[in-house]
This record gives C-alpha cells, sequence and structure tokens, in this order.
C-alpha cells in the first residue's frame, strides 16, 4: 500500500506531531532545592556533598545517652563522625567522650582504599573538635562544624578542615 500526502497534509501531521510531544512527551520537573549539605576542605581539596549523599542521625544509646551520626559520601570518599553524648549541641573531641559508650570519632574512607579506611581512633593523639551548633527536633535540624585529623593503620593522615554540615529532614 502506498500513500502519497499532498505538501498540506505533510504540515498538518508534523505539526500535529509536535504539538502532541509538547503536551505529552515533555514533562516539567520540579526543581528542588537541596537541604542538606555538607562541606570540607580535605588535604586542601574541597569537596562538597547535597542532599541525597548524605545521611544524619541522632538516637538514644545503649546508657540513655545521645547517639549522633553523621554519613556523607562524595566521589572523593565517606566521610563520617559519632558523637555520644547526654545534650545534642555542644562541642565534642575524642577526650570528651563517654566511658563505657561509643567513643567520639571521625572517619573518612576513600574509594578503593583500606576496608577500615582513616579514624581518628588510627592517630596516636586522636584530634578533632565537632560542633553543633543547633538543633531542633520539630524541624528536625541540625547543624555545626567539624575538623580534625584522620589516620589509616599505617600511620598515613589526612587532615579534614573548614567542615560545615547543615541538615534538615526532607519531608
Amino acid at each position: 500500500m502506498n500513500f502519497k500526502l499532498d505538501r498540506k497534509s505533510k504540515s498538518t501531521i508534523i505539526v500535529i506531531f509536535f504539538l502532541i510531544i509538547s503536551f505529552v512527551g515533555c514533562k516539567k520537573h520540579l526543581a528542588i532545592e537541596s537541604v542538606s549539605k555538607v562541606s570540607y576542605i580535605l588535604n586542601g581539596r574541597s569537596i562538597e556533598t547535597f542532599y541525597a549523599e548524605n545521611a544524619f542521625s541522632v538516637e538514644s544509646s545503649r546508657t540513655g545517652n545521645n547517639l549522633i551520626l553523621l554519613n556523607s559520601d562524595s566521589e572523593e570518599g565517606n566521610l563520617g563522625f559519632v558523637v555520644v553524648s547526654p545534650s545534642i549541641i555542644g562541642d565534642y573531641t575524642y577526650t570528651n567522650s563517654i566511658p563505657n559508650d561509643y567513643t567520639n570519632r571521625i572517619g573518612f574512607h576513600p574509594p578503593d582504599a583500606d576496608p577500615f579506611g582513616y579514624s581518628s581512633n588510627n592517630c596516636t593523639t586522636p584530634s578533632f573538635q565537632i560542633s553543633i551548633t543547633n538543633y531542633y527536633p520539630g524541624q528536625e535540624t541540625i547543624n555545626g562544624t567539624f575538623e580534625g585529623t584522620v589516620c589509616d593503620d599505617s600511620g598515613n593522615t589526612i587532615e579534614i578542615t573548614d567542615g560545615v554540615f547543615e541538615y534538615v529532614k526532607k519531608f
């Protein structure tokens, strides 16, 4: 079967095709602003991660204290910290960890590296500062700063400076 269309029919079909595509085929996606950001300097390189790569948790630990966890993934690797404290807002270091509970610590795991990565616990003299400056449980918002040195089992170190985290749970 051979169909022949005149010029006007071809133009009409093309216009109808583009109208159908414009109304049905193209969907406008809503722009969703990031509600979470973690940024820091890793041995002189700036790292930023946004909502999808960040997880924050505040839970009760086995001794009734708060267990505060941050996990942030980027192409450079995975950064995380753990704080255990009776309060949430405050300044935390290795030396003010609570005995017989999780140890306050900060860690970094580069991609394709030693499975244990780098941790403040591996350093001869653990050194880090985590400051939680705001926490609003009703809004599930928490933010603060962090910095420190992390070491691997061989004594190699990574400096993490100018760390900032801002987290708002996405509803």
